[in-house]
């Protein structure tokens, strides 16, 4: 298959585009990241931090969607009366939060919190205390 942006071959005096250098970069201290610490230690944090999130849910009387989760987003279901639309907004607007609605058949009656990547404790703490604010 033809290609284009990946043909290194191609670039032997100059590159025709700008190249994404800060992806690269990123990837590369990511990539590091993850070599300092080790796979295993990456997703331990990784599946605390969606038992954390999961934990939130239910102590705020709502339910996990999935019967077996995974760590990198969690599916809720709210009650019927409950606004996830004005949750999601007052996240965004007053915290800079964005969590996600639900999709297809189920977007009346879910809303998804991503976690995928590294968080500290800091910004779970963030989370945990702007998603409490918002939900009173």
């Amino acid at each position: 298959m033809p290609r284009f942006y990946w043909n290194w071959a191609k670039y032997k005096k100059a590159v025709p585009f700008t190249p994404a250098t800060s992806l690269l970069l990123q990837a590369e201290a990511a990539l590091e990241f993850i070599h300092s610490r080790g796979m295993a230690a990456v997703f331990a944090r990784r599946a605390e931090i969606a038992g954390r999130v999961r934990a939130l849910v239910e102590d705020s009387g709502m339910k996990v969607y999935a019967k077996l989760p995974g760590n990198g987003i969690t599916g809720v279901m709210f009650p019927p009366d409950f606004n996830s639309g004005a949750l999601i907004r007052r996240l965004d607007d007053e915290f800079g939060i964005q969590i996600g609605e639900g999709l297809g058949p189920i977007q009346n009656t879910t809303f998804r919190i991503g976690h995928v990547g590294h968080i500290t404790d800091e910004e779970f703490d963030y989370f945990t205390t702007s998603f409490k604010a918002c939900l009173n």
